[in-house]
């Protein structure tokens, strides 16, 4: 564990700095867009969760494609899944605050329990702010009832599964040499 995250460092800090920056252009789209109408909130939101899409593409792909050389001349071993298993280390923070989200939602009658949802909720917020667009119209189209469910652990639980797949895809169409967008004029150094 400590020798991957030692060889993907690069990619791991490239991922969370990435979605931090994807985080604050989203929060500024939706500060911008949530007082107008509930459709502009919802098309805001989902531009910048294809935007952040595409920025993990380019980040996966790139470094699938610097390894192409090596694993077709026989020094790397192939790993398809290896652009999901560094997405999976970019999310470790996430990963902790999913498991404080669900523990404070398992024990919420109690008070700390109550606080410890709150506290992580308002982190994955901030966190996942692309989403919140997305996640707001759900919520919104639930009626009361439904709203106090496991509707928000579990969306912000699926929130992380587009950026796994993107990055996985990436990784492996990279690896394949195979681009979706222009391919670079030289080999990535």
């Amino acid at each position: 564990m400590k020798n991957f995250v030692k060889s993907n460092l690069y990619y791991i800090i490239r991922l969370i700095g990435t979605q931090v920056g994807i985080s604050i252009f989203a929060m500024m789209l939706q500060f911008a867009t949530i007082s107008i109408s509930q459709g502009l909130h919802l098309v805001a939101s989902i531009g910048a969760i294809v935007f952040y899409m595409a920025l993990i593409y380019s980040t996966s792909w790139e470094m699938g494609y610097k390894v192409s050389e090596r694993i077709s001349a026989g020094r790397l071993t192939r790993s398809p899944l290896h652009g999901a298993y560094v997405a999976c280390a970019a999310y470790a923070p996430v990963f902790f605050l999913l498991i404080l989200l669900w523990v404070g939602f398992s024990f919420g009658s109690l008070l700390w329990g109550g606080n410890l949802f709150y506290i992580a909720k308002t982190a994955l917020f901030l966190y996942f702010s692309a989403f919140y667009g997305l996640i707001n119209f759900v919520v919104k189209s639930m009626s009361v009832n439904d709203f106090q469910t496991v509707v928000f652990p579990v969306l912000y639980t699926l929130s992380v599964v587009p950026g796994i797949l993107v990055s996985g895809i990436a990784y492996y169409l990279g690896s394949k040499g195979i681009a979706l967008f222009s391919k670079p004029t030289q080999n990535i150094e």
